[in-house]
């Protein structure tokens, strides 16, 4: 009844019929009743205390969707105190068990070094590419954006990415130029793996230095 699959959609109906699974233990039940205290939809109030002890018996019982929805109360602070970096460590699990909405939000997270994750283009692609070939309609999106090129925007760019950080794509040599040299915010300013690669230079034309007998 909460999709109106063959019959009427009817949000409240499907709350009672959940209510009587759940009351017996049918863990799919308590997941979406618990879905739908969070919302308000189809019960008298939001129940965030309710819906946040549903998700936590769901999710001793094994359930990957209540790992996902604990990681959106924490996100959001429904019923919990608001924690993104507790959110991750539910989505984080989930995420691995195939859950696509985690995914997105782990590889995100990846991509853009947040909630204590570190920058890695490698995972952040894992990730979202598990989502997005479940069709989850924001990995897709990320998944563009992460594989485009830097400079000129192109999808799927074929050169490869920049060896110094290891984040942006480039069609060719002649892009990645441009986007380092770029007038108005070079890419030369923020690529944290150059000065890495100088500085192992440096040591290494000093050992050079030291260890070359004299002519």
């Amino acid at each position: 009844m909460e999709k109106g699959k063959g019959c009427e959609q009817n949000y409240s109906s499907a709350a009672d019929w959940y209510r009587q699974a759940a009351s017996q233990g049918h863990l799919n039940a308590m997941l979406n009743l618990g879905v739908l205290l969070t919302h308000g939809t189809g019960v008298s109030r939001v129940d965030h205390e309710h819906a946040i002890a549903l998700f936590q018996d769901v999710i001793e019982g094994g359930s990957i969707g209540a790992l996902y929805a604990m990681g959106v109360s924490y996100f959001k602070g429904h019923g919990v105190e608001q924690s993104h970096a507790t959110a991750l460590v539910y989505w984080q699990q989930a995420a691995d068990q195939g859950h696509e909405g985690a995914a997105t939000m782990i590889g995100y997270a990846y991509w853009n070094g947040q909630g204590g994750y570190t920058k890695n283009l490698i995972l952040a692609k894992k990730y979202t590419r598990s989502s997005a070939a479940q069709g989850d309609p924001a990995a897709i999106a990320d998944l563009k954006l992460m594989t485009a090129c830097a400079q000129c925007g192109t999808d799927d760019a074929p050169g490869g990415v920049c060896a110094g950080c290891r984040q942006f794509h480039y069609c060719n040599r002649a892009c990645q130029l441009l986007h380092w040299r770029d007038p108005l915010n070079p890419h030369k300013a923020h690529c944290g793996g150059i000065p890495a690669q100088d500085s192992r230079r440096a040591a290494k034309r000093v050992w050079l230095a030291e260890h070359t007998p004299p002519q």
